[in-house]
Order: structure tokens, then sequence, then C-alpha cells
């Protein structure tokens, strides 16, 4: 029987670099990172322990304690047994296996086992709660697996096209007086704008109320004027407007010069011109003029007519003449053939006919000369009786 004997070694400890290789048929050994390490004469290197045939080694079954005598391999082997069995503590359960060189663990945490804020790192949520009197409601907060619902409170309530408004009383949104149609904005309420312009960007305005007031933040004694101006474009806009300085209406054709509107309790302004009396007497004005007319009525019945009216710088009529539209005369004395009439038309262009004076009469023809604008030459082949013809002149 082999003598065996324990000789002290001391070896290299390597924390960093490599050793060169051996020579031919040896080995270096040294420690690296605590593990007793060898380097063959090709260069491999691989730990000095776990360097062998597991399987020429008789391992127990199952694990059993480690013991000073063992063996490094011997005592590999009771560890390895050892990791087939692992006892789980705490909020999970599970178990372990050791396959191939690999050690697998499988653990299940148990039900309602995790503390929030205590088992856990990080943030978290537990639960989703309204600001009093903000309008929002969470419903279903707060239950495991449950799903909160962040929502307006009182929002059953609302209506379609309506804006909603704030109710600080009950500390919820309600539908307020103003819908929207889809085309129009409507105001179910008194409308107050409080500031200093006020923009209407529309072609159309339709008021209902007969009464617009002007001014109507105006207290104590007036000072303001107030009116209509109308924007006539690269024109001087033109106005009517009420002038408080003198408590009267006004309006202006060219934006400068305002006019008063009279009214019945004004006295009116009037210049009479040279034979025009005129009198005042409160609101009413009378006017009276000389009467310079000095023509006399003219008659103009039958076929007289006016022929020319004069009359003097004040438009009263001072003289009227009349004039026949035609001469009507016998004609016929039983004694001459050549009769002349005398028609004072002082117009040669005459028309001139003869009648039968005995109805019913057939018209005469006659020789006719026009001597004169006044006067004609009638010629017969027989003498007429006295008043036998009637000549007509147009």
């Amino acid at each position: 029987m082999a003598s065996k004997f324990l000789v002290p070694l001391q070896l290299p400890e390597l924390s960093s670099g490599t050793f060169s290789n051996p020579a031919a048929g040896f080995v270096k050994v040294y420690v690296s990172n605590g593990w007793l390490t060898k380097t063959s004469e090709s260069g491999s290197v691989s730990d000095l322990v776990l360097d062998r045939t597991l399987s020429t080694y008789s391992l127990a079954a199952t694990a059993a304690a480690l013991t000073t005598a063992d063996t490094v391999i011997t005592a590999f082997g009771k560890l390895q047994r050892s990791l087939n069995s692992i006892n789980l503590t705490g909020d999970v359960t599970g178990s372990a296996s050791y396959v191939s060189g690999a050690l697998t663990i499988s653990t299940t945490i148990a039900p309602n086992s995790v503390t929030l804020g205590t088992d856990t790192v990080g943030n978290y949520v537990s639960g989703v709660e309204a600001v009093p009197n903000s309008g929002i409601e969470v419903r279903d907060s707060g239950g495991e697996g449950s799903v909160p619902k962040v929502l307006l409170k009182n929002y059953e309530a609302f209506s379609d096209n309506t804006i909603p408004i704030w109710d600080g009383g009950q500390g919820q949104f309600q539908d307020s007086p103003i819908q929207f149609n889809g085309t129009d904005i409507i105001v179910n309420a008194n409308f107050v704008v409080n500031g200093t312009t006020t923009t209407v960007n529309t072609e159309t305005v339709l008021i209902a109320d007969n009464i617009i007031t002007l001014n109507s933040n105006a207290t104590g004694t007036p000072t303001e004027n107030a009116g209509i101006e109308v924007e006539r474009g690269n024109l001087t806009n033109v106005s009517v407007r009420w002038n408080e300085s003198i408590r009267k209406w006004e309006l202006t054709n060219n934006g400068t010069t305002f006019y008063t509107i009279t009214t019945s309790e004004d006295s009116p302004n009037v210049i009479a011109g040279v034979g025009i009396d005129v009198a005042i007497s409160g609101n009413q004005v009378t006017v009276s003029h000389e009467d310079t007319s000095s023509a006399v009525s003219s008659n103009n019945s039958g076929t007289s007519v006016i022929q020319n009216v004069s009359v003097d710088t004040f438009g009263h009529v001072t003289a009227i003449s009349s004039v026949a539209l035609k001469y009507v005369a016998p004609v016929g004395d039983g004694v001459n053939t050549s009769i002349l009439v005398n028609h004072g038309k002082a117009d040669p262009n005459v028309i001139v006919q003869l009648y039968e004076t005995q109805f019913p009469g057939s018209q005469v023809d006659c020789d006719v000369e026009i001597l004169t604008p006044d006067t004609v030459q009638l010629t017969f082949a027989i003498r007429p009786a006295p008043g036998e013809y009637t000549v007509v002149i147009i």
C-alpha cells in the first residue's frame, strides 16, 4: 500500500494578468480569484478542483451534512443534492430543481400578501378622490380591480346645445341660458356687456325693443351729447345728435356744421322780402303782402281764351289780354260779288271756310285772297244775298 503524506505548498495568487504557459509535460498551479486554478502547456485554464470525472466518485443519493473529512468533490456533491430541496418562507410558495447544472426556482406570491407602501417601493395610488366643491365626481374608486370613473358632477342634467355655468352654491355645473343650435347663439336672459367698445360685425341688426337708450350710465346733471352717426366711407360722416348744451336736437350734412331741428315749441326765424309782412306769435307765423295786381277779371266764354298775362316783381297779375280762337261773321249784301273780311287775328296763316247760313247748310266754295294778317278778300261768281253765307276763319 502506498503511503499518504501531506506536503505544504505555497502557491502564488493571480489578481490580474496571466501566467506564461508551462513547459511540455508540466502544469502551473496558482490561486485566481480565490479558486485553485491550473494552466496546461497548451494555455488551457481550468479549475483544479472541479476538473475531475465526477462519475468516478460515489455520491450520496440524498443530501447529507458536510464533514471535515469530506473531500472537495464529496462536499460539492452533497451541496448539489441539497439544492434539490429549498424551503421558501414569507409571502411566497414554490419549488426548486437542479437539472443539468442549472438551478430553477418557481415561486407564487400569496394572494393579498403584498402591502403597498410597506412591501413595495415607488409611487402607487390607493384611490381617486375628488376635490370638494370642484364640480368633479369620482365613482367606483378604491376596490381591488375597480375602474374609477371621473366625471362632471350633475352631468346627467346637462342639456344638448347648452353651455354649462358654475353653480358655486351647489359646487357643480348646471345649464346656462346660453344655447347654440348649430347656427345661432341664443341668450335666454338679460345680456349685459361691460367694457368701453362693443363691435358687431353683422350686416343686419334686428331689435325688437322700440326704444334705444343712449348714455344709459349717466347720472346727475347731464353733460354729454348723444346721437347716431353714419359711416360714409371716404366721405365725411354725418349724424343726428342731442346737443346737451343747448338742449336741442341737431343734424349735420357735412360732419361739421350742425343745424337745429325745430319743433312746435321753437320760435321760427322768418326773413321777409320787399313788400312782405311777417307777424310771429309763439310758434305761428302770419305772412301778408300788399295787393299790387291791377288786372281785372276776363270772361273767356265761348271761343275766347287768354292770350297774354303780365305780372310785376311780386308775381302779381297786372294785365290780361284775350283772343278768340276763331272768327265767325255773316257774308253777303245782295250787291257785291267781292267782300272784304277784317278778322283781326294779326296772322296771315289762317284757314277760311264758308257755309250756307240756313240750316242745314253746305260748305260753299269761293275765291279767297289773303290781303293782310288781319284781312281776307272773298270773291263770288254771283253776288250773295244779305247774310246768305257764314265765314269761319281760324
